[in-house]
């Protein structure tokens, strides 16, 4: 696959989504348009402005339907990112984004419906991974690598290891490699890596699951308004741009190894909720929690895009390229690597009968180059390093040899999307630390566990919880708070807001 994949760690409330598409994979009068329908929620439950309060995204790709090669979301540079303020995306930069934020703050969690061939079996498997976010270096000049080095005895990739034993995976508190190719201002060209520049992103986030006995990280990389990215130029009026990507998926020099995940596809089930306050992360010895990671904009209505893209489809048989073993030659026999029948396949090793050499004869890796059929970009031509310059899942060797129209040097055609979102802000009260809107004496509880250092942390602490307005929630707030709530005088200094009033803008 190739990836710069959906970005679950979008922030607002989604009030509206549509869903259009841009373009369908075309062809002759047998061609079978390849279906993309991509939903997405997100709510929170204080959209109050200036809280720092916690987001549930949820995303489906359904079933019978491609799965996503490319989404990028945009966050309207009216948010505030780390400790950087809300309303100001110029003021925005990796020193208070990331740099602010200690290395390993526990900033998020993606849970996942996720279904995956295994083994060189059909794409019916569902499991459940889950994955602690957390906030990781942007710093370029430390790399880590994503396969094991070969003095390595352990057989676990370089980024998954904890090198220095400070309780945080190398992915974490060094920036991967292959991010450098990946993430371009123009497509990175092997030939002429000079070509084009590697961007540099304000905030990083990571996190590692173990998904079928192989280690699987997810990491978000955010950059600012305006960021061209692979060729493609973003309207600086959608904001911060914010890509995920699963693993090394889409590094033109990735060196592919074999793995016991042969497919990912549809359905796919996505939940990521993203901290407006990071919490701590246990593995090491540092507090890193209470920290400001998302602000939300001043009060008011707001909205922004994501641009969702299918994965490719050779021969437009409506199966993409990843799930498709036969590329080339459609589908006819009805073969469906989605379904545990096997029709079209009679020997059952994952080659439809329609290109299979051996139709009657099965052979888990037809071309004997250490790639089981389903996990080979080039299941019938021998490819060890599976090159794929152009990302499109056709291993270069195949696309060669398939001539006219295939050029291994340009990308298959893809089904394109756009959803929207709007969210609409309402404005804080002072002393209203639970964001709900009124001051009670659960606000002054929820204040004492900040100072204390209980987690989680209530989403308005920082923007009500201040409520004698002296630049720090302490436990005098928390004394005002219950002075106000029992009806006693709160003397405040001009011109701090009362308790229960509306803090201005």
């Amino acid at each position: 696959m190739q990836q710069l994949l959906i970005n679950l760690r979008r922030i607002g409330l989604v009030v509206a989504v549509a869903l259009v598409s841009l373009f369908v994979a075309g062809g002759d009068a047998q061609a079978v348009e390849l279906e993309f329908n991509p939903t997405a929620t997100v709510s929170t439950d204080n959209p109050v402005s200036g809280a720092n309060a916690d987001t549930v995204i949820t995303t489906d790709f359904p079933a019978g339907g491609s799965i996503f090669s490319s989404v990028l979301t945009f966050i309207p540079g009216s948010f505030g990112l780390g400790e950087c303020a809300a309303g100001n995306p110029a003021g925005v930069t990796a020193a208070c984004a990331d740099v602010a934020i200690p290395n390993g703050a526990v900033v998020g969690k993606v849970a996942s419906d996720t279904t995956l061939g295994l083994i060189n079996g059909p794409c019916t498997q569902s499991l459940h991974p889950t994955w602690d976010m957390m906030d990781a270096t942007t710093d370029m000049s430390q790399t880590v690598t994503f396969h094991d080095d070969p003095g390595d005895a352990d057989d676990v990739g370089e980024q998954f290891e904890d090198a220095d034993g400070n309780g945080l995976a190398d992915g974490v508190d060094k920036y991967p490699e292959y991010l450098t190719r990946l993430l371009r201002n123009e497509a990175y060209d092997p030939l002429d890596p000079g070509a084009s520049t590697p961007l540099q992103p304000i905030q990083r986030t990571y996190g590692q699951a173990n998904v079928a006995d192989d280690d699987v990280s997810l990491q978000f990389a955010t950059f600012p308004p305006g960021t061209k990215i692979n060729g493609t130029q973003t309207d600086p009026a959608w904001g911060f741009m914010s890509v995920l990507v699963i693993q090394d998926t889409g590094d033109p020099g990735r060196v592919l190894a074999t793995s016991t995940i042969t497919d990912f596809c549809a359905p796919n089930h996505g939940v990521t909720t993203l901290y407006g306050i990071s919490r701590d992360n246990g593995a090491t010895a540092a507090n890193e929690g209470g920290h400001k990671y998302v602000t939300f904009p001043a009060p008011g209505p707001t909205g922004s895009i994501i641009l969702a893209s299918s994965e490719a489809d050779a021969d437009d048989d409506g199966l993409e390229n990843t799930l498709d073993t036969c590329p080339f030659e459609g589908n006819n026999d009805g073969w469906n690597p989605r379904s545990d029948s096997h029709t079209g396949d009679n020997d059952e090793d994952g080659i439809p009968n329609i290109c299979d050499p051996s139709p009657d004869s099965a052979n888990n890796d037809h071309d004997g180059d250490g790639f089981v059929n389903r996990g080979d970009n080039c299941p019938l031509m021998s490819n060890e390093n599976q090159s794929d310059v152009d990302r499109d899942d056709l291993g270069d060797v195949c696309e060669a040899a398939a001539g006219a129209p295939h050029d291994p040097g340009v990308p298959g055609e893809t089904v394109s999307a756009i959803i929207q979102w709007g969210a609409a802000f309402t404005a804080p009260f002072q002393g209203d630390t639970d964001c709900n809107g009124t001051v009670t004496a659960v606000d002054s509880l929820f204040t004492l566990r900040y100072v204390a250092g209980i987690e989680p942390f209530a989403g308005c602490v920082f923007v009500g919880g201040d409520a004698n307005c002296d630049g720090a929630v302490n436990s005098v707030d928390a004394l005002a708070m219950l002075r106000f709530v029992a009806g006693l005088p709160v003397n405040q200094q001009e011109p701090c807001t009362n308790p229960g009033d509306e803090i201005p803008a």
